[in-house]
């Protein structure tokens, strides 16, 4: 329910601006747009309280999913003393029987390792892991996640009920109204009345058949109804010219729909009941509404009949009006509140130009445009899920610098360079000194040259490196730097990242620049359609991808608690959890998806698939163990090597 209620209450953020935003612009357009553009502008603004699809880099998913990943790291900088230990501790013993880029592995059993002590942990085995997907919430204990997911619901069920209890009371109220005007006065079906609003009706082209009523309770003309609509009038004799006025009034109501546009704006407020503002969207509405109504009487009125026009609004703002409580009906008149704005508009009614047609039509355009960029919360699979896996990237080189990039990536790079690239100049410059491809997953080591021709020597803090990366086409998935500390000196800056275009990668250091082409490979799909046994249930091993040096695994059907509760590692068959054969050489790179309940890990080998070695897929329970104290686990062989 949590991210529902996220998505809710950023919605109510972004109608929110958007109307704050229209409403201290209304001074600049109120004499020189339409009225009936001022009606129909503030639909973008209903909308945006109730369409929650947008991109995901847009203003209020950013602000979201950064409170997000704040609230997260605050959850973990309060985990206790001992469990920062047993964490460190798992990593040391671990860094070197698995890669610490497997993903997924460390976010899931942070939780089940918590309630062990940490010689249980050694014992048991594990996999590090230092990047966390962004769309799910950090596990931080059992103790830690309840709270949260219990204030969720409370907030979810507290929202509900409300909601359902305003929207029954709504169709109550307008129910009885409806059946209070309708059901005690018969229809007018001939006389004076009856022939001119069949006339007016065909003079406007009004394909809908209005039914027409007299009441006594009612002191000014009501409109009810959407697809089968009644017009009341009250109990007084009205003259001829009056009627012809009335009935085009309520016929303009008639034909734009007014009432479903009134009924939207009632959902609004059952959904957004929370928010004051969406009542005063509602008022802004209403009042534009006949302003916009009277506009359109006006527009075929000499200024004589306009001024009896708005005579007859006096007329009936004295009479009263009894629609104040009806919420979605049409009255000529709401009493004298509005009166004053609607006879000075009445007073300055001019046709509008064809430059403010193209002006308001011009405005219109960039309001929907910022409705669109203000957005709402789409999770953190988008811009949150990057920052946060760029976040734990860097602090999993910045914990240990020199232990980390031997583990995560000296390692793999010795022995395996290319040749350097002859300098353009004989300036400073950059030199490519090694290069692996493992599509999608690339590493790049570079020297900088300084004019003395000596190679600049790194410090080992990425943060302190000076480099910066341009990808064309798009951005990768996640990318950094670390000082490669396999040397006593650090004279090579290495570069990692996950890409699936073609173009180039544009790497700058202290200015100086080096363009390093890419090349999108396409995988062969390898369907599978297996299923495999989790946490709780069951999911099913969709497919495989295969690169030429990666693979990627599609799982479908996997609920969240699974996921968090679940491991899922590449091994080679015949191999025993939790006896140190560890399949080595690759990384991992993985993206869960919690409404679509789908994961996606891809697993990269820098130095090559290793060649005749039958590989499983092994799913590790990390909630569960056998008498051993090992987590049960099951292999799933993949018969693709």
């Amino acid at each position: 329910m949590s991210g529902f209620m996220k998505m809710l209450i950023s919605l109510s953020v972004s109608g929110t601006l958007l109307f704050l935003i229209l409403k201290l612009l209304k001074p600049l357009y109120r004499e020189k747009f339409s009225r009936c553009w001022q009606y129909y502008v503030w639909l973008v603004v209903a909308l945006r309280f109730l369409i929650p699809f947008s991109p995901e880099g847009t203003l209020v998913n950013r602000l979201f999913t950064s409170a997000e990943i704040a609230v997260q790291e605050y959850g973990d900088g309060g985990r206790t003393g001992e469990q920062q230990e047993t964490e460190q501790g798992m990593e040391q013993n671990e860094s070197g029987t698995e890669p610490a880029g497997d993903t997924g592995f460390q976010q899931r059993s942070e939780e089940a390792e918590a309630e062990q002590s940490a010689s249980e942990q050694a014992a048991a085995g594990g996999i590090v892991e230092k990047e966390m997907p962004g769309n799910i919430p950090s596990p931080g204990g059992e103790n830690q996640e309840m709270p949260g997911r219990a204030f969720w619901n409370v907030l979810f069920f507290i929202w509900g009920l409300a909601a359902v209890v305003i929207f029954l009371f709504k169709m109550r109220v307008y129910r009885n109204f409806t059946r209070s005007l309708l059901a005690e006065n018969e229809e007018i079906v001939e006389g004076k009345a009856r022939k001119i609003l069949d006339s007016c009706e065909s003079a406007m082209h009004l394909k809908t058949k209005v039914r027409l009523y007299r009441s006594a309770e009612i002191a000014s003309p009501v409109l009810l109804g959407v697809w089968k609509p009644a017009l009341i009038l009250p109990a007084e004799n009205l003259t001829e010219e009056t009627l012809v006025y009335v009935f085009r009034h309520e016929l303009t109501h008639c034909r734009r729909r007014d009432s479903l546009y009134k009924w939207m704006i009632q959902l609004v407020i059952c959904v957004h009941w929370f928010n004051p503002f969406v009542y005063r969207l509602a008022k802004e509405i209403g009042q534009a509404c006949e302003l916009a109504c009277d506009e359109a009487v006006l527009s075929g009125l000499d200024r004589m009949e306009q001024k009896r026009y708005g005579d007859m609004l006096i007329a009936f703002a004295k009479a009263g009006s009894c629609c104040q409580s009806s919420y979605v009906s049409t009255a000529l008149s709401e009493g004298g509140e509005h009166l004053k704005e609607r006879l000075g508009a009445i007073m300055k009614f001019k046709k509008e130009t064809g430059t403010a047609v193209a002006a308001s039509a011009a405005a219109l355009a960039v309001l929907i445009a910022g409705a669109v960029m203000l957005g709402s919360y789409t999770g953190l699979q988008g811009r949150g899920q990057e920052k946060t896996a760029e976040l734990a990237e860097t602090e999993n080189v910045q914990d240990s610098p020199e232990e980390n990039s031997q583990a995560y990536m000296g390692d793999r790079m010795e022995g395996n360079g290319t040749e350097a690239e002859e300098p353009a100049s004989d300036g400073a410059h950059l030199e490519l000194v090694n290069r692996k491809d493992a599509y999608p997953y690339t590493e790049l080591n570079f020297r900088l040259i300084e004019e003395t021709g000596e190679p600049r020597i790194f410090p080992q803090d990425p943060a302190d490196i000076p480099l910066n990366a341009e990808f064309e086409a798009q951005e990768p998935v996640n990318w950094g730097c670390y000082a490669d500390t396999t040397e006593k000196e650090n004279d090579t800056v290495g570069l990692y990242f996950w890409g699936t275009e073609s173009g180039s990668a544009l790497v700058t250091i202290d200015d100086l620049t080096y363009t390093v082409p890419l090349v999108k490979e396409e995988p062969e799909e390898i369907v599978l359609n297996q299923e495999i046994a989790v946490y709780g249930g069951t999911a099913m091993l969709d497919s495989v991808l295969m690169y030429p040096d990666a693979l990627t695994v599609n799982l479908s059907g996997l609920a969240l608690e699974a996921y968090q509760n679940t491991a899922f590692i590449l091994a080679e068959e015949g191999t025993v959890y939790g006896d140190g054969n560890y399949l080595e050489g690759y990384i991992g790179e993985g993206d869960y998806n919690g409404e679509q309940e789908t994961w996606t890990q891809t697993y990269a080998f820098p130095d090559g698939l290793p060649e005749g070695t039958a590989l499983v897929f092994r799913v590790i329970n990390l909630r569960e163990k056998d008498e051993q104290g090992i987590r049960l686990c099951e292999d799933y062989p993949l018969n693709i090597i």
